[in-house]
């Protein structure tokens, strides 16, 4: 039974990725040229969460959920790894076209940024990319299905829909509790589904900046100073764990987490179809999910090492907000204290950043010795 109606169908996701298009330094080649790319490398962005590589996502399989076909995703990806990584492993990227999808430039930008950051994150970890066929529930769903049929233990989604009630009957989908789904916030004052769903990470954004080797972070926005893809949901219950840590909500508030995902500095992706010469920085709220479904590789990584099995949703939920009540949160978790908003905040949480960014190292140790 089909549980979406035509009105629903109809309805297009928004991709949460976010292209800085000018970027200084000539083009002064047909050739492509890593070094002309003015925002922070993969190893900058490693080296600020403090990312020393101890785990590299070895054993796991990351779904991406994208819309649209994309002819050149695997030569970028290449190139990607050529410029920026160490090297390229021809069984890291699979990739599986829905029937009938056709091209769209800037879900094409979407993919290469999934992709490419969540490599830099797990540079061993599996990735499957999903194209859907569209951008409606339907589609996206199918491809969702898809993925969690051929086996990812994670899943991540840079796209989102209204919170309007509609999308609710779909929840069921993330019901799984052997697979970690993770979506954007968005990149507006407003929550979205899927990343207000109850058993869905929420990955807000953060705007970063390294000076003189001092690092800056603080609440990233898009449309609206102040906030980006973050609230309160209007038809969402709140799930038990924020119930239990902040009692001040009745309803399913976003994000859980953050990390960097202003464009200004944002992450290098090579996109040949969007600009053949220099990487393009692209930021959004797809950035972070994308940077946090490889850290829950790596941690899943740590876990198998000790003869566990992967964390669960509602395991990672807890071991997270736990961290509230803990004197030790800072080693765990950079709590973005600029980003609080005077009637959304706890001591810790706020409305733009969720707990805060993550401490890599230690976080991932954390949550393998949480369960």
């Amino acid at each position: 039974m089909n549980i979406f109606s035509e009105t629903i169908e109809e309805e297009k996701a928004k991709c949460y990725s976010v292209v800085k298009h000018k970027i200084n330094g000539k083009k002064i080649s047909l050739n492509f040229i890593a070094n002309l790319f003015d925002g922070y490398s993969p190893s900058q962005i490693m080296s600020v969460y403090n990312n020393s590589y101890r785990y590299t996502g070895v054993n796991q399989k990351i779904g991406i959920i994208c819309a649209h076909s994309y002819s050149t995703c695997i030569n970028d990806f290449k190139l990607f790894c050529s410029s920026f990584m160490k090297n390229y492993d021809d069984n890291i990227l699979t990739i599986h076209t829905m029937p009938d999808a056709t091209f769209d430039i800037d879900w094409s930008i979407e993919q290469a940024l999934n992709i490419q950051a969540v490599h830099a994150m797990a540079p061993n970890a599996k990735i499957l990319l999903v194209q859907a066929t569209d951008t409606t529930y339907y589609n996206l769903n199918e491809a969702i299905k898809y993925a969690i049929k051929d086996g990812c233990n994670i899943i991540s989604i840079g796209w989102g829909f209204p919170d309007d009630g509609n999308n609710n009957p779909s929840n069921t989908i993330f019901n799984n509790p052997k697979i970690i789904f993770l979506a954007a916030s968005g990149d507006n004052e407003k929550p979205s589904w899927p990343s207000l769903c109850k058993n869905v990470i929420s990955v807000g954004g953060t705007k970063l900046k390294i000076i003189e080797e001092q690092i800056y972070e603080e609440g990233w926005y898009s449309e609206k100073p102040g906030v980006c893809g973050s609230g309160t949901s209007i038809s969402e219950p709140i799930n038990y764990i924020q119930k239990r840590f902040l009692p001040k909500f009745t309803n399913r508030t976003t994000p859980d987490v953050s990390m960097i995902a202003d464009p200004q500095n944002g992450f290098p992706v090579v996109n040949t179809l969007y600009d053949k010469t220099v990487p393009i920085k692209v930021g959004g709220t797809s950035l972070s999910t994308s940077l946090w479904a490889g850290i829950i590789a790596l941690v899943n990584e740590c876990l198998n090492n000790n003869n566990k099995k992967d964390i669960s949703q509602n395991v990672l939920l807890m071991g997270l907000y736990l961290l509230t009540q803990s004197p030790n949160y800072s080693k765990f978790i950079n709590n973005i204290q600029n980003a609080s908003d005077k009637n959304t905040s706890t001591a810790i949480y706020d409305n733009n950043t969720g707990l805060g960014t993550p401490n890599i190292n230690n976080l991932v140790e954390y949550l393998a010795n949480f369960i």
